[in-house]
């Protein structure tokens, strides 16, 4: 899953995503789609994000 600018954001702040490469693809497709609003997604990214070693 690298290379998402969000996922290296998170990374290089001490997070980790816990959502399957399914879950992301699935989630920024309804986001594209405006299905998904700005806030939304950053619920779901607060919800799937846990920090390393947490």
């Amino acid at each position: 899953m690298r290379g998402n600018a969000a996922i290296l954001f998170l990374d290089l702040n001490g997070f980790h995503l816990e959502a399957s490469q399914t879950e992301v693809v699935e989630t920024v497709f309804q986001l594209a789609a405006s299905e998904l609003d700005e806030a939304g997604f950053a619920r779901w990214l607060e919800a799937m994000c846990m920090p390393v070693g947490g």
